[in-house]
């Protein structure tokens, strides 16, 4: 508050100061009317920033319901946006693709600095196998996986779910 009362104070000073300094005629009228542009933008500038603030925006319009975790993030940028629905739709077509392979699962990509550190897939309602059926199933996986992302076979984490 205080330094935005000292920054509208030194605007109306200058702007006091550039009109005793100009010749009267054309330009005089030009020069008021951008320094009087300058002074309403120095006003509203806390209101700009106070609308800008996420933090502000957040407990206004952020719903923080008992089943919200405050460690919560929120995409901030139109590419955050844009790669977690890229994420949803390629963790979805993995799953559809096990799926019609005869295995109910759970897909999570987890993301570092926006590139693909590993994939944990969760089996439900896998039951106990042999040792080689456990095998086969866990190559036909990570294969089915490869076909669709190109991704390295050691960074596909398979977990059963009993």
């Amino acid at each position: 508050m205080k330094a935005w009362l000292l920054s509208v104070t030194a605007t109306v000073l200058l702007f006091v100061l550039l009109e005793i300094l100009l010749p009267d005629g054309s330009i005089k009228k030009y020069v008021q009317g951008i320094l009087r542009l300058i002074v309403v933008v120095v006003l509203l500038l806390p209101i700009v920033n106070l609308a800008t603030d996420k933090d502000f925006y957040n407990e206004l319009f952020v719903d923080h319901d008992s089943n919200s975790t405050a460690n919560e993030t929120y995409p901030t940028t139109n590419m955050d946006i844009v790669n977690n629905v890229v994420l949803t739709q390629t963790e979805k077509k993995i799953q559809e693709k096990i799926k019609s392979e005869g295995y109910d699962c759970d897909v999570q990509i987890q993301l570092s600095d926006n590139r693909i550190c590993n994939i944990t897939i969760l089996l439900k309602n896998y039951g106990i196998k042999t040792e080689e059926d456990n095998i086969y199933t866990t190559a036909m996986i990570k294969r089915t996986v490869q076909e669709i992302l190109s991704f390295d076979e050691e960074k596909i984490i398979i977990n059963v779910m009993a």
